[in-house]
């Protein structure tokens, strides 16, 4: 492969050199034509043994066609820098733009953020509230013992959505906060196997059933707490939306596609109306059923994570049947 930074040189040295070689023979043909007699070999010698400016004419261009050359190249190198400054200065500045867009993005996120969290920090406020209020009352009535854990029983519902929300948020902040921690290979067998053991209780009670194929990808590089987000958030919905008319089922499989390798989990649970529901799907305290207690940031969670990896999400659904989601994430080529 040839460099491009030569071509500038052999450009200048052919000027140069020309410009050496043909300036002293014009001059010498002048002079020798100017002289009465026929033209020879011998006169040109003569003319440059008696007349030192014939000398001086062909040392001077071959001095000057140097010249040019050091200061073609020098030129050259002046312009070679001034394009490298531009163009470093527009990925800067493409980088600055990207960066505020990211920025701004997030300014908007947070400010949703800060809003909708202290609406929904304070429902279970106020239930701790009333519930407190009302269980002093049942006790100093001496109320039935069973009216008392019923009200236990909501405070403890309370008190989960609270945590709930809690946990998501401090989710978000890891999202943020580790993503950039660096890439990992990461066995998806042991990431999957790490998820559902923190949920095992919850599949054994449901006897849902749980399957695998990493075949096409048995690893993936991604930053090992993101992808744990990820898997919780995705089996746990799986897992929580689960149907109770037939047996439940959670498919986790990979497939590859050029540089990328797609990451799906599909369950046959309760499905998504996504003409209904697919503008929103993704958006932060958006909840597809009120019934779920959840925080409605999870699918958020897991759409941030896997645009900051450059990679995209795609989503399949079915009411009654079941969800798809597939996540086709760049794999960085490793050095």
């Amino acid at each position: 492969m040839k460099d491009d930074r030569l071509l500038p040189r052999y450009r200048y040295l052919i000027w140069g050199a020309l410009f050496g070689f043909a300036f002293p023979i014009v001059a010498t043909i002048l002079a020798v034509t100017a002289e009465p007699g026929p033209v020879s070999p011998a006169k040109v010698f003569e003319l440059h043994r008696t007349n030192p400016l014939l000398l001086i004419i062909d040392l001077a261009p071959l001095v000057l066609g140097i010249f040019s050359y050091f200061l073609g190249q020098t030129s050259e190198k002046g312009f070679q820098i001034q394009r490298q400054r531009r163009k470093d200065a527009e990925k800067y500045l493409y980088t600055l733009e990207s960066q505020n867009k990211e920025l701004t993005e997030l300014n908007n996120a947070l400010d949703s953020l800060l809003y909708t969290a202290s609406h929904d920090l304070k429902t279970p406020i106020v239930n701790f509230r009333s519930l407190s209020y009302m269980l002093r009352q049942l006790i100093s009535t001496g109320a039935d013992p069973q009216m008392v854990l019923q009200a236990m029983d909501r405070l403890d519902q309370s008190t989960d959505k609270m945590e709930n929300i809690i946990a998501d948020l401090l989710n978000l902040s890891r999202v943020e906060a580790h993503f950039d921690e660096g890439y990992s290979l990461i066995s998806l067998k042991d990431a999957v196997s790490k998820c559902t053991e923190s949920v095992e209780g919850e599949i054994k009670r449901k006897q849902i059933q749980i399957n695998t194929d990493f075949s096409a990808a048995e690893k993936l590089m991604f930053p090992p707490q993101s992808l744990e987000s990820i898997l919780n958030n995705l089996i746990g919905n799986a897992i929580k939306y689960s149907s109770p008319e037939r047996p439940p089922q959670v498919d986790i499989f990979t497939k590859r596609t050029d540089d990328n390798i797609v990451l799906n989990i599909q369950d046959n649970g309760v499905g998504i109306d996504l003409e209904r529901h697919r503008e929103k799907l993704f958006q932060m305290f958006k909840r597809l059923n009120n019934q779920s207690g959840g925080s409605g940031l999870g699918l958020y969670i897991v759409k941030r994570i896997v645009d900051k990896s450059g990679g995209s999400i795609e989503v399949q659904s079915e009411p009654g049947k079941g969800t798809l989601f597939s996540l086709s994430i760049p794999q960085p080529k490793l050095t």
